[in-house]
């Protein structure tokens, strides 16, 4: 080891007779560390470094054209800073806070406390690969500035940070950063933010959110982290969350023509408190509107208490293609909220859930189109009465129904991942690849007014193109070889094997259909 400082000052005198890669250590309590000089011209890095955290310059003229201290370090720490309370980071930094509990950073001032500028799709490379870890963060102030902000950068990881607000704190982490509208169109531009992931945090106490990911930017996960008294909003598609608890979930598209993907998983929710809701999903544009967009997603094993939900649990409105996976406590408990409310526009939708908490209220509202609900368990015909029911809303009963009734499509033993939603043009034919070469199959019709005739049930082996009807309505057939689209007779629906493959040909007017697959034999 090189000479020793106590005092920045000294050691940036001492630069000026220092040579090339001299070492020396700085001791002034609460900025220590090894430093190495280096002869370069480093005045623009002195210049971007005014509280000399890493770079500690010589008395030149101009600071740093002649030299500077570098620090050594494997990760930025905050007392390298000397007191700073808002950080900005680019690529490749990573903090740490040494621990929760460690180092705790409170600020009163309208800004971020770290802001993370990335270099923007102008830069060779847009991986920045940022890392914000081990913090305890406390944001006083009913600030503009959300505590972290994400700006155009690509690639981070925010892990085991605490996040507090405090005295009407509005805003937690913001990943993707809304500037002012351009006066030429008038559109929000956003600095985007890409394939972040969050892990271990706890955020608490904002009244606008507790963390947002903006319109644009694309790639969320969230594993294991915990939002408290705070939205979690999420604009941007490839959003995945998992375990963790989340006091109320709004995920929206406002681009119309985007895809848009999410995976919502291992949920308990207790309480509704932010609102009429404990998760929501919209859209500005279904599947029949004049700017066609997919919204496709999943809520998986989520689960709650009837007894103190006062609101929905999941509400869709204009999303389509979204399935909820949930289950309940205290179905009947009287003034809760929906299970699953499948709003305007809410196209193609799926509850799935138990009998028992079917039990639980739904509803449809009449300009949802072709949403399903799938009920698994062992249900009876006789218990159906006391199933909630929507009149926009097809109830599907499954795995081992007894007694039914016409009209109601039943599917046993199969499994919602197997399902398969379908739209045929008239006088056309899908083809469709089952999950196994041998099992069965339901094929029910959904878009033709409750018409119990509509529905088949069979047996298929596609190793020797067999296929064999055990239950159908009138208005089922089957046929041979490859249809066509004409092959069947007219206003009917046909099923063919050929080919290793199944054939669902309509011949009805533009058809939907639910077709889902099981592999284990049973009884009809």
């Amino acid at each position: 080891m090189g000479a020793g400082y106590t005092t920045i000052a000294a050691m940036a005198a001492a630069g000026d007779t220092a040579g090339n890669l001299e070492d020396a250590y700085l001791s002034e309590p609460g900025r220590e560390g090894k430093f190495i000089f280096s002869t370069g011209d480093l005045s623009a890095e002195v210049a971007a470094d005014p509280d000399q955290a890493i770079y500690i310059a010589n008395t030149d003229t101009t600071p740093g054209a002649s030299g500077a201290w570098v620090r050594q370090y494997d990760m930025l720490e905050w007392r390298f800073f000397g007191g700073e309370t808002n950080l900005s980071l680019g690529r490749g930094d990573r903090l740490t806070g040494k621990g929760i509990g460690n180092t705790v950073i409170t600020n009163t001032v309208d800004e971020p406390i770290i802001q993370v500028l990335g270099e923007g799709n102008s830069a060779a490379s847009r991986y920045d690969y940022v890392q914000i870890l081990d913090q305890e963060l406390i944001h006083d102030g009913p600030h503009t500035a959300a505590a972290i902000e994400v700006d155009d950068a690509a690639y981070g990881i925010i892990e085991r940070v605490k996040l507090q607000g405090k005295n009407d704190a509005t805003r937690g982490i913001t990943l993707g950063f809304a500037e002012i509208p351009e006066p030429v169109d008038g559109e929000i531009d956003y600095d985007l933010a890409y394939s972040w992931a969050l892990r271990d945090c706890d955020i608490d106490a904002f009244s606008d959110w507790g963390l947002k990911l903006n319109t644009g930017g694309t790639g969320l996960v969230l594993d294991n982290c915990t939002v408290r008294g705070a939205k979690t909003i999420i604009g941007s598609s490839n959003a995945v969350i998992r375990s963790g608890q989340y006091a109320q979930i709004d995920i929206f598209n406002e681009k119309p023509g985007a895809d848009f993907q999410f995976h919502i998983a291992d949920q308990v929710v207790e309480t509704i408190d932010l609102g009429d809701y404990w998760a929501r999903v919209s859209g500005t544009v279904n599947n029949s509107g004049a700017n066609a967009r997919m919204n496709q997603g999943f809520f998986r094993n989520i689960h709650c208490n009837m007894k103190t939900m006062k609101g929905d649990l999941v509400y869709l409105e204009n999303a389509d293609n979204v399935i909820v996976e949930a289950s309940c406590h205290n179905p009947t408990f009287a003034g809760a909220g929906n299970l699953v409310h499948f709003g305007a526009g809410a196209t193609e939708c799926v509850l799935e859930c138990d009998a028992f908490s079917a039990l639980a209220p739904f509803t449809a509202d009449p300009a949802s189109k072709r949403c399903i609900k799938l009920v698994k368990g062992q249900v009876r015909r006789l218990d159906f009465a006391n199933i909630t029911t929507s009149p926009n809303c097809r109830t599907v009963l499954r795995d081992g129904v007894v007694d039914a009734a016409e009209g109601f499509p039943i599917v046993h033993n199969g499994t919602a991942w197997n399902l398969q939603l379908l739209s045929i043009q008239d006088d056309s034919a899908a083809i469709i690849t089952p999950p196994d070469p041998v099992g069965y199959m339901k094929v029910t019709r959904t878009d033709n007014g409750g018409d119990a005739e509509q529905w088949g049930y069979y047996y298929f082996d596609t190793r020797s193109n067999d296929i064999k009807e055990i239950a159908s309505g009138a208005d089922m057939e089957l046929g041979a070889g490859v249809l066509t689209g004409t092959s069947g007779q007219d206003f009917k629906t046909t099923l063919s094997c050929a080919g290793s493959v199944l054939y669902l040909e309509a011949r009805d007017a533009v058809s939907k259909y639910v077709v889902s697959f099981e592999t284990m034999q049973y009884g009809v």
